[in-house]
């Protein structure tokens, strides 16, 4: 969770944030999980309905409806799961706090992207 290699060191770092912040961290995924409950659980009732609609004198249209709600669902399934993405990582933000990480650049002068000139010490009058 702190930029660290040890992908064991964030397991329990993780873990220990989901016992300190359970609701905080949680309550977003299971929101989500509630709406893709209902978008399933609509799909499956129309998905029943086209099936009863397949015959032998049935159209072309029962098919293609058939095959909207199979892309649909999988549309639905990927703005989800980048939602499900997007929930973790401001949940993240939310909890963890940052690193911090002395300024190395605080006790001098410069503009963005050009020489930078230490302030304190004998080499800020050389400089001038």
């Amino acid at each position: 969770m702190h930029g660290t290699r040890s992908a064991l060191w964030a397991g329990l770092c993780t873990a220990g944030a989901l016992i300190r912040h359970p609701v905080r961290l949680l309550r977003p995924l299971v929101l989500l999980l509630g709406v893709e409950a209902l978008v399933l659980g609509l799909a499956a009732w129309l998905t029943h309905e086209l099936e009863g609609a397949l015959g032998p004198d049935s159209t072309g249209w029962a098919v293609f409806g058939l095959f909207s709600v199979g892309i649909g669902l999988h549309i639905a399934r990927t703005i989800v799961r980048g939602a499900r993405y997007s929930a973790c990582v401001l949940a993240t933000r939310d909890v963890v706090r940052p690193l911090s990480r002395p300024d190395p650049w605080k006790r001098s002068i410069g503009g963005p992207g050009g020489p930078r000139y230490p302030i304190d010490g004998d080499e800020y009058a050389v400089s001038l």
